[in-house]
């Protein structure tokens, strides 16, 4: 079972960091695209720290570095919140 659960987290990390760095936007019209995509990753990254804690490492030093460098700090945590309550329940 240890090996499955590591299997899946490691799994749904690397997807999540795809969606994550896949979403990075520079145009106007690609923002929309980037909200879904982050979405997804930020779900997916969810699903990843409900199935194995220490996953959460990697993805608070993520959030940290996303917190820092957006003008939409708000959403971002809105998104988190939303997100992370809906996985946990």
């Amino acid at each position: 079972m240890r090996t499955f659960s590591n299997s899946l987290e490691t799994v749904l990390t690397l997807v999540a960091l795809y969606y994550w760095l896949s979403g990075k936007a520079t145009s106007k019209e690609a923002q929309i695209y980037s909200f879904t995509t982050r979405q997804t990753a930020l779900f997916l990254a969810a699903l990843s720290c409900a199935i194995r804690p220490t996953s959460a490492i990697l993805w608070i030093y993520i959030g940290l570095i996303e917190l820092l460098e957006t003008d939409r700090k708000i959403q971002l945590l809105l998104e988190v919140f939303f997100i992370g309550y809906a996985s946990s329940s």
